[in-house]
């Protein structure tokens, strides 16, 4: 079968066939392990320890200062004759606010921390499997010019020439010419290329019949799927609890009825009903539904791309059985050390040794425990109701 031609890693095939590392596999393997532990396993650990440390450290901070401001904010409200609706549109800006400045506070980034990792990985994982790719197609082609030179007794540039479909541009042929031209050595690798056979598989070129490749590929990302999406149920169970939640629990608890009542836990009284009317208490009408349904979201986006993910690990065994063996090595190499390293990951996670976690700033003052910083927020409210009316 004869593979489509992606001219851009030429350079980079070219590259790989000229210097095997003493193989090709072994090529594709220490290429692998080089990449992913010199450039994307940093950045995982950086996302992970910065997820870790919203989660551990900046959401509970966040908690005590959202349920601080629905309790302050009460009298200025009182004060100013304001209705439940707009206490809450006041308290929800405030809380936004602290939400921000916490975040900025403490180096934390969502959005980055969310998307850097398959930002840097998607791309190297890609360049690397098309260049692999490229290298298999490269080497048929340039062994066949070689072969067509030798039986016709003319120079490798020249049977290159003839070989190649006389549709192809000028410039195509040049730059093919120049391989063999520019590299002595090339047709050696080009026969050593085609004549390892590594573990069971009969070539690099062609697709592994026995699928083992493919099955390990799939296997390893399925369970990188699962791995993960425990995690993630985890992280979710560990923050949604509901105890010192300041949204959903903050002066009060549900009752059976959907009613506030009174949390005898609590010193600190319910305020009165003069601002907040029959809504439910502090903090309660900023998220209460409102949380829930961003809850419900989230986890139904989760759950979505979880079964994607899924899917798409299960699709990879038809992709792995269809890609050149040398591709589906270097696949099965990617998969199983995101597996390990993952593994790994929330083992450290769970012995609290997972690095960066704690602020440099906390770091460096050997913060243990973490101090709890002052939940006081300098309500701007005056001003703001001042320039609204």
């Amino acid at each position: 079968m004869t593979l489509p031609s992606f001219d851009v890693f030429t350079p980079l095939s070219t590259m790989f066939l000229s210097h095997p590392l003493p193989t090709y596999t072994g090529s594709i393997i220490v290429l692998t392990l080089l990449t992913r532990t010199l450039i994307t396993l940093p950045i995982t650990i950086w996302s992970r320890a910065h997820m870790v440390r919203l989660r551990k450290i900046v959401a509970p901070i966040l908690k005590r200062k959202n349920t601080n401001l629905a309790l302050s904010l009460v009298p200025e409200c009182r004060k100013l004759g304001l209705t439940h609706k707009e206490y809450v549109q006041v308290l929800q800006g405030e809380i936004k606010k602290a939400r921000k400045e916490t975040l900025k506070e403490y180096g934390v980034r969502p959005r980055l921390t969310a998307f850097l990792p398959p930002l840097v990985h998607l791309p190297i994982f890609l360049g690397l499997s098309l260049t692999i790719r490229e290298a298999t197609r490269l080497a048929t082609e340039l062994n066949t010019v070689s072969i067509s030179a030798n039986l016709s007794g003319q120079s490798d540039a020249e049977a290159m020439a003839q070989q190649i479909d006389p549709q192809v541009t000028q410039t195509g042929l040049d730059n093919a010419a120049s391989i063999l031209a520019n590299t002595p050595d090339m047709t050696t690798h080009l026969a050593a290329f085609l004549q390892e056979h590594p573990f069971h598989l009969t070539s690099l070129i062609d697709p592994d019949s026995s699928l083992i490749l493919p099955f390990i590929v799939g296997i390893a990302a399925f369970s990188n799927v699962e791995l993960m999406q425990t995690w993630r149920d985890s992280s979710r169970s560990l923050s949604a609890n509901p105890g010192s939640d300041a949204h959903s629990n903050a002066g009060g608890q549900r009752g059976k009825t959907g009613k506030i009542v009174p949390d005898p836990r609590r010193e600190t009284p319910r305020p009165k009903r003069s601002v907040l009317e029959d809504a439910p208490a502090v903090g309660d009408g900023v998220a209460g539904e409102g949380a829930e349904k961003r809850a419900e979201a989230i986890s139904l986006s989760s759950r979505i791309i979880g079964f994607a993910l899924r899917g798409l690990a299960v699709a990879s065994v038809g992709f792995a059985a269809e890609a050149p063996a040398a591709v589906a090595i270097y696949w099965a190499t990617s998969t199983v050390y995101t597996l390990v390293q993952n593994g790994i990951l929330l083992q450290l996670e769970k012995q609290d040794k997972l690095p960066f976690v704690v602020p440099k700033r906390l770091r460096k003052a050997q913060a243990a425990p973490i101090p709890e910083p002052s939940t006081k927020h300098q309500s701007t409210l005056p001003r703001r109701l001042a320039r609204r009316r």
